[in-house]
């Protein structure tokens, strides 16, 4: 609510104040215009298309957000409010009264009150809606709505709008498209209600007076200024703090809510305009959630500057979720731009009418932050021979299988905080995602290899920040193996028994390659025998046999000399080791091994493919 403060204090010094328009929500889809003329007893229904124009127009600001709150604004999203109860709480504003208080019928008390008063009215345009037996009051006949003399709402389960308003839609044939907004509004004899300069003062007042009515002074916690105060929070979109729950106040205390939040009139408009600006401006869908990124220390900026730092916060926070995406954004900048990273806050929140949870945020993420992860990413391309290049955070929903939202968010949320994860918590869901994809996916082993390959960029990345807790981890070691993987070792602080483990999956790929070729790659058996839910030590010992003894049916001349080479350095590497692995690590570096064989082999094929093809074009 801080963050969305300063936005609200940019606005509301920029424009002068609130302006009505500056709460307007812009929607796709479909506005139907209500129109009634008294004198004649017609109802036309209009349509228009909806755009930013018509939204700002008619003044849809949306219906008030508590659900159940009564539905007092004239442009709605429900017909079953535009003729139930928007004409009651309309009706009984003094401003609005004398123009609209003959078109409302009172059937009862409550919300659910009154209707609009439609009896005998020409349906302009509309077809005739047969008349039900005992449970529909309302119905057309000639073009002409008709009522059976029974009050509204005395069906069961019934509300007198619903009954009305499912008439209507009959008789009109409204319908809304899959994906688009329906929205209704009200005019008399061709004026809109919106148009109307006693409405628009009755909103203002709706929106600014009413929660200030009965308050008392005290101190703003918006800007410390000693003035009337309110608590109030209904009008909020974002319900991320309630006055409807005593869990809010300090004691459990109804009178106590002031203590826990009061704002000043000036301060109560800028949140609204706040929120409206990152509803419309800073709402994203990050990693598959809808999440708020939120700009730091923008509360002294003039507005275009501030447009322009969320353009390229907005673009900068895609760029995180896929790296290509801020190249991209680079690009169109034009030569020379410089990356400039800007500090926000990122926030995960499920919304509903009720309240708006959060489901995980990371607060003052600083630009050196954001710098440091793009740097990480980009230095992944070293891996990218071995199918180990990062794409951005959004890589982790692949990665992380059916849990892979939430646990997305989690491991997205300590990269941008700096906080280490435990290999326990991403090692195991990365093990089940691949498994899940070797047995499921209609491309079988290079499904589940591929996943374990970007798995393994990952994995440097985070050790690269310093980010991943390797308990017993043994850095220093002067490797007597072949120059290749030196290097590899060494990036990613293997001690003998992860190297000997990483060595022994590479010496099966060259086994599993060769049977996936007499299944024309649809199988890998040696690959399927591997205990992806956990093996031992020993069982990795007896699988290395097992390999050994299937090389010499599948292997031949120099790729056999090869395999045992590599057979060799494992296995006295994995003698030699005094890491302490979980049954559930072994598999994973034996496997990260296998996966990086293979697409190290792909490339060299791709490579090998490419320089035949520039050798027949240049002849």
């Amino acid at each position: 609510m801080r963050h969305l403060l300063e936005l609200g204090r940019v606005l509301y010094r920029e424009r002068g104040g609130l302006q009505l328009e500056d709460l307007v929500q812009v929607e796709e889809g479909t506005l139907y215009l209500l129109d009634l003329y008294p004198k004649e007893r017609l109802a036309r229904l209009i349509p228009y298309e909806l755009d930013k124009e018509k939204c700002r127009r008619f003044l849809w600001i949306g219906d008030p957000p508590q659900s159940q709150a009564q539905r007092d604004r004239v442009t709605t999203k429900e017909l079953r409010y535009l003729v139930g109860q928007v004409p009651g709480a309309l009706a009984n504003d003094p401003g609005l009264r004398e123009r609209l208080g003959h078109l409302v019928w009172n059937v009862g008390t409550g919300k659910h009150g009154s209707l609009l008063d439609l009896r005998g009215y020409r349906l302009e345009g509309a077809k005739d809606v047969p008349r039900a037996q005992d449970s529909q009051p309302f119905w057309v006949e000639g073009g002409i709505l008709h009522w059976d003399g029974k009050a509204p709402g005395t069906g069961k389960g019934s509300k007198p709008g619903e009954e009305l308003a499912g008439t209507l839609e009959a008789a009109w044939g409204i319908r809304v498209a899959r994906g688009k907004r329906l929205l209704f509004s009200l005019a008399l004899e061709g004026s809109p209600v919106a148009d109307w300069p006693e409405y628009r003062d009755y909103l203002r007042r709706l929106l600014l007076e009413r929660p200030f009515q009965g308050v008392k002074e005290g101190i703003c916690h918006g800007c410390g200024v000693q003035a009337p105060v309110t608590p109030e929070t209904a009008p909020f979109r974002y319900k991320f703090y309630i006055t409807d729950k005593k869990n809010f106040a300090p004691g459990l205390v109804d009178e106590a809510f002031p203590k826990a939040l009061a704002l000043c009139k000036e301060c109560f408009a800028s949140l609204l305009l706040g929120e409206r600006f990152a509803e419309e401006k800073l709402e994203v869908s990050f990693l598959g959630q809808r999440a708020l990124v939120l700009p730091e220390g923008e509360g002294n900026l003039r507005l275009e500057v501030l447009a322009h730092r969320v353009d390229r916060l907005l673009a900068q926070v895609r760029g995180l979720e896929k790296v290509e995406a801020w190249r991209d954004f680079l690009q169109r900048m034009g030569p020379g731009t410089k990356a400039g990273f800007l500090g926000f806050s990122l926030v995960f929140f499920e919304r509903s009418q009720a309240s708006t949870k959060v489901q995980e945020a990371v607060y003052e993420v600083p630009p050196s932050r954001v710098e440091v992860l793009f740097q990480a990413m980009e230095e992944s391309r070293w891996l990218s021979p071995w199918g180990g290049e990062v794409e951005g955070l959004g890589d982790w929903v692949r990665l992380l299988g059916d849990g892979g939202y939430a646990s997305a968010m989690k491991v997205a949320v300590h990269l941008l905080a700096g906080v280490p994860l435990e290999r326990g918590f991403l090692l195991p869901p990365l093990l089940e995602t691949a498994r899940r994809a070797l047995w499921e996916s209609s491309r079988g082993p290079m499904a589940a290899l591929e996943l374990l390959a970007l798995g393994a960029g990952w994995h440097w990345v985070l050790r690269r920040l310093g980010m991943l807790r390797e308990e017993g981890a043994e850095n220093k070691q002067a490797w007597d193996v072949a120059e290749e993987y030196r290097r590899r070792f060494e990036e990613y602080g293997f001690g003998p028994l992860r190297a000997g483990l990483y060595l022994l999956g590479v010496a099966l790929e060259m086994v599993g390659h060769a049977q996936a070729q007499v299944a024309e790659y649809k199988k890998e058996p040696l690959l399927e025998s591997i205990g992806w839910e956990g093996m031992s030590l020993v069982e990795a010992r007896h699988l290395a046999q097992r390999a050994a003894d299937r090389a010499s049916h599948y292997l031949e001349g120099g790729d056999l000399s090869r395999f045992l080479e590599v057979v060799g350095m494992a296995t006295d590497l994995m003698e030699r080791g005094e890491e302490r692995l979980s049954q559930r690590e072994i598999p994973y570096y034996l496997l990260m091994g296998y996966a990086q064989a293979r697409a190290r082999r792909l490339q060299a094929g791709k490579a090998k493919k490419q320089q035949a093809e520039e050798v027949t074009h240049g002849e």
